[in-house]
């Protein structure tokens, strides 16, 4: 079980004034992977940051408040990419991780896939090309906190739905990294490890709201969607709904079908849809005018849930006041 303790206002506000001072100029550190070769797994940080993200962005910048720890990692073929990152430190309240597109230099591109539930417990998975890539590791909240990397590779063609992720790293630690937590962000589910060597490709969810301001009525009231799996079945879908506020607070979706105040934007409560291939969530109640983001979360018949979130699974929409 992971122990938690408060940290003080005092020393998130000192740690902040050391991350301001620091720029970082390039990745902490780089890998070599190849798709079914050995993983790498790393000791990252210590890295602070002063509090959780309030807007849903695809760029998260290094800098005053918000502490980074980067990892280049050298793909040299397609495969299946999978980051993983977990903490037992206190000091570790809540990191965030993301996937970019990059260069030899570092420097972040397009965002591939992001992980950022309310724990330090994060993964995403992608099919990628040879080419480079970063991992960013954003601490959302904690102060001088560290943390446990993990990144592998996958062999994977369209006819071999069975990607082996060849042998796990075994510096420093096992290296192995949590599968996500109960929020929008983690790996999702609880996860069942298949044999040794093999691991399955998890689902993937294409989140679509028809709940939109130019068509009021029963259709703000429902949200739908899409999920399949290549290499098996979909045992069910989860959504997530966050309300965007104009004061840096944010509501989610609750179980009983009302919006809740929540501490971080992006991990709303889960709720479970009905339908599998084609989900849907009926609300209880028409939309208010307003910002909102969904993210859809499908897991399998093994219990592997999708790694991270993207513009399929993460949809931003907003509900304009009805004309009068």
């Amino acid at each position: 079980m992971r122990h938690r303790h408060k940290i003080t206002l005092a020393a998130i506000s000192a740690a902040l004034l050391a991350t301001a001072t620091v720029a970082i100029a390039e990745p902490q550190r780089d890998a070599s992977l190849s798709p079914g070769g050995d993983g790498f797994g790393w000791d990252g940080g210590p890295i602070s940051g002063a509090a959780a993200l309030a807007e849903v962005g695809a760029f998260v910048p290094c800098g005053p408040g918000k502490g980074c720890d980067d990892t280049l990692i050298r793909a040299t073929g397609k495969g299946q990419l999978q980051v993983t990152t977990d903490s037992e430190d206190p000091n570790a309240v809540d990191f965030d991780l993301y996937l970019f597109e990059s260069d030899e230099s570092g420097e972040p591109g397009a965002l591939i896939r992001s992980s950022t539930s309310g724990s330090s417990a994060e993964s995403v998975s992608a099919i990628v090309e040879a080419g480079t890539y970063l991992a960013r590791v954003v601490a959302a909240t904690g102060a001088e906190g560290t943390y446990v990397g993990e990144a592998r590779m996958a062999v994977f063609t369209e006819d071999n739905p069975n990607p082996d992720f060849g042998n796990p790293p075994t510096q420093p630690g096992d290296g192995s990294g949590g599968g996500g937590g109960q929020q929008p962000g983690g790996g999702g589910g609880q996860q069942q490890e298949p044999a040794p060597g093999t691991r399955r490709l998890p689902p993937a969810t294409n989140a679509a709201p028809t709940s939109r301001a130019k068509r009021p009525g029963a259709r703000s009231r429902r949200l739908t969607g899409t999920a399949a799996d290549v290499d098996g079945e979909v045992a069910y879908v989860d959504v997530a709904l966050a309300r965007l506020r104009g004061d840096d607070r944010c509501r989610g979706l609750a179980p009983t079908g009302r919006f809740r105040r929540i501490r971080k934007c992006t991990a709303p409560p889960w709720v479970r849809a009905r339908g599998r291939e084609a989900w849907r969530v009926t609300l209880k109640r028409r939309l208010r005018p307003g910002r909102y983001v969904l993210y859809s979360r499908a897991i399998d018949d093994k219990g592997l849930g999708e790694g991270g979130y993207d513009s399929a699974n993460r949809v931003a929409f907003r509900v304009r006041k009805r004309s009068s």
